[in-house]
């Protein structure tokens, strides 16, 4: 998938007004001095703009010249939007639909069902008489 096509699955402007709906009102402004409130009033007027702004954030064309290294500043409830944009993106795409046993970062899953997933497969290799080897890293 293009870059491009995959920010705007990631930033369309249904999901930005999810994104900025779940943050708590009346939070203190970071140094850029915007209320999360006013933001929140205004989300209809927005999220076009928003999108104007996500977007190339995060489809870069390719990264074979310096300037495509440039950094991008936003504003901290802007970044703030945009970081729950990918981090739903992921949840609900990638670990969702292509990452079946992966436990971390996901809703209903934790260590308890991870070890409750291992052993129950090594139980069930157990009963069937099979050769079961696991290997465990602890970072």
């Amino acid at each position: 998938m293009e870059d491009w096509e995959l920010s705007k699955m990631v930033s369309d402007q249904s999901k930005i007004k999810w994104a900025i709906s779940t943050f708590i009102p009346f939070k203190s402004p970071g140094t850029d001095v915007i209320v999360l409130a006013l933001l929140q009033q205004e989300v209809n007027h927005l999220t076009t703009h928003q999108c104007c702004v996500f977007r190339p954030c995060l489809g870069r064309p390719n990264y074979t010249e310096a300037k495509e290294y440039r950094l991008i500043s936003l504003t901290s409830f802007m970044l703030k939007t945009m970081e729950k944009l990918v981090g739903r993106h992921i949840r609900d795409e990638i670990l969702r639909l292509h990452h079946l046993h992966q436990f971390a970062h996901q809703p209903k899953k934790s260590t308890e069902t991870a070890l409750h997933h291992v052993i129950t497969y090594i139980k069930e290799e157990v009963k069937n008489r099979e050769v079961t080897l696991g290997a465990f890293l602890n970072i």
